[in-house]
């Protein structure tokens, strides 16, 4: 492949220029591709060194919805993963045969999912290393007897491992094939809701399919000639002009004017396998069982004869076994479910979604709820562990940013004081207590529930404070110096008051009609993964 370059970006890039009705657009994939072994820049760059003419060879395996649920497969489902990393496993055992792991080439496989089904685009360089460390040209399907074979045994091994569509089975057979490139731009016309010039070439498989429906019934009830003499008055009609028949293939001249291209249709019935097509298909289904069956041991007898010609070409040591076929005939395990994150994909959203659940849902459900129920405190106890975990995912995917150098020379300052003034002692608030030195308080109470007064009094303010934010409380009949500062509208929250056995007592009831015990805890909780002062909480 000498545009080695544009097929590996083909393979990773989000947007891609597609051909569509002689016009060039620009296709974007959604979902984006997905990387799952190697990188395009070691790809690229070990190609770029080589100076063999050819140098890469690039396979696409495709799976339909029924064998591999895409959505299920993006959401980061650990079968499906198991399975997919399995398949490319053999692949890379199949194209590399007899090749240990450590001279191997750069390979690059991704996934396209845009399309609403699965594909696997392998990139395999072509060349190895050899034990002294010398890079010999390899071909992972060289032009030999029985290649063909062995690809097709890889394949079947795949289907008949894991169930999935048979592209050999009479309900899949393709008795007219139109050229991929006419396949692939009529496709992409369709899911982009626009008109193909392709359409009267659709529109032809599908008559040429009817008028060899009966005549297949019978048992060399017809031929290809009679079939192209059958249907040469019908040619005017969808811009078609019989041009040859090849063993392989019929060529057909379609369009008009500059616009004329040559066409070559293939399949059983516009080829010489349409000889006796008939009782071929009645014994097809019980010779791909067969097939199937015996698919494991062609794969190894022929994966055997590339390991010994490795073994003469490149002086690679023999494996004792097909480890990578084993492994794929063996049962695949259920991992834990874990979620699996694409790289530079998913952050944004899922904490979109986060976002959204709290604000629009959880939020005014409970402040509703406690309004209702006039609760105006809670044991602090409560949140720790989910506060917690939020700190833990707001470290681990978001990162402050830096405060200024002038602010930071501030704050130190403040904390070097071991003297405050009056004011300064007057104002200071509960969460930010210093001990002398400076040295903040080992236990502060930020996550402290601060009560105004005894829970049996009556009280016009109680606020609950979880950052190093400016604590205001507002009493009935405090003095106009305690009132002066505007109260802060994020961290002020108004409710009457309620003693906290009343409130435990209705958080036992709540929880119970839900089946869930209320453990009793300190509503002191110190919390030993808090930021330091110079880490900014988030928001």
């Amino acid at each position: 492949m000498r545009d080695y370059r544009a097929m590996i970006n083909y393979f990773i890039d989000p947007e891609v220029p597609k051909r569509l009705n002689g016009r060039v657009i620009q296709l974007h994939r959604d979902p984006a591709p997905e990387a799952l072994r190697g990188k395009p820049e070691f790809t690229i760059g070990a190609l770029d060194a080589l100076s063999q003419k050819h140098r890469l060879s690039a396979l696409t395996m495709t799976f339909t919805e029924e064998d591999i649920c895409v959505a299920e497969f993006n959401a980061g489902d650990a079968e499906l993963r198991e399975t997919v990393q399995r398949i490319c496993d053999l692949c890379i055992a199949v194209a590399y045969p007899g090749v240990p792991a450590k001279s191997l080439p750069p390979v690059f496989i991704t996934t396209h999912t845009h399309t609403g089904r699965l594909e696997l685009n392998f990139a395999l360089p072509r060349f190895v290393l050899t034990p002294e460390g010398a890079v010999r040209a390899h071909n992972p399907r060289p032009p030999v007897a029985g290649i063909q074979d062995y690809w097709r045994s890889f394949v079947d091994v795949v289907n008949r491992r894991f169930g999935f569509s048979d592209p050999g089975a009479h309900s899949r057979v393709q008795f007219v094939r139109l050229p991929d490139r006419v396949v692939k731009e009529a496709a992409e016309a369709a899911r982009t809701g626009r008109e193909t010039r392709y359409q009267p070439l659709l529109d032809f498989v599908v008559l040429v399919q009817d008028r060899a429906f009966e005549p297949i019934a019978q048992k060399g009830g017809l031929n290809r000639q009679s079939l192209l003499a059958r249907l040469l008055p019908d040619l005017p009609k969808f811009d078609l002009q019989l041009a040859k028949t090849t063993p392989g293939g019929t060529t057909f001249l379609f369009g008009e004017g500059k616009t004329v291209q040559s066409i070559v249709i293939r399949g059983p019935l516009m080829s010489d396998a349409f000889i006796d097509i008939g009782g071929r298909l009645l014994t097809r289904e019980a010779d791909r069982a067969v097939v199937l069956q015996a698919a494991p041991d062609m794969l190894a007898r022929h994966w055997r004869r590339k390991v010994d010609y490795a073994h003469a070409r490149y002086d690679f040591p023999k494996p004792e076994s097909f480890g990578a076929l084993d492994r794929i005939l063996a049962p695949v395990p259920r991992p834990r479910r874990k979620r699996i994150l694409p790289r530079g994909r998913g952050l944004q959203a899922m904490a979109d979604a986060v976002r959204t659940l709290l604000e629009d849902v959880i939020l005014p459900a409970l402040s509703a709820h406690f309004a209702a129920a006039r609760i105006s405190t809670l044991p602090i106890s409560l949140f720790s562990e989910t506060r917690k975990k939020l700190e833990a995912l707001n470290a681990r995917y978001a990162k402050p940013s830096p405060r200024p150098q002038r602010e930071r020379n501030q704050r130190a300052d403040r904390g070097q004081s071991s003297i405050d003034s009056p004011d300064r002692a007057a104002t200071r608030v509960a969460g930010n207590r210093e001990r002398e030195g400076g040295e903040r308080s080992a236990r502060p109470d930020d996550c402290r529930v601060q009560v105004d007064r005894n829970a049996n009094e009556p009280s016009s303010g109680t606020s609950v404070e979880l950052n190093n934010r400016t604590q205001v409380r507002e009493r009935a009949g405090a003095s106009p110096a305690s009132s002066d500062r505007e109260p802060d509208g994020a961290s002020l929250r108004t409710f009457e008051t309620l003693s906290l056995s009343k409130l435990d007592a209705m958080i036992e009831a709540g929880l119970a009609r839900f089946g869930v015990a209320c453990m009793s805890a300190s509503p002191e909780v110190v919390d030993d993964e808090e930021p330091e002062p110079d880490a900014p909480y988030p928001d």
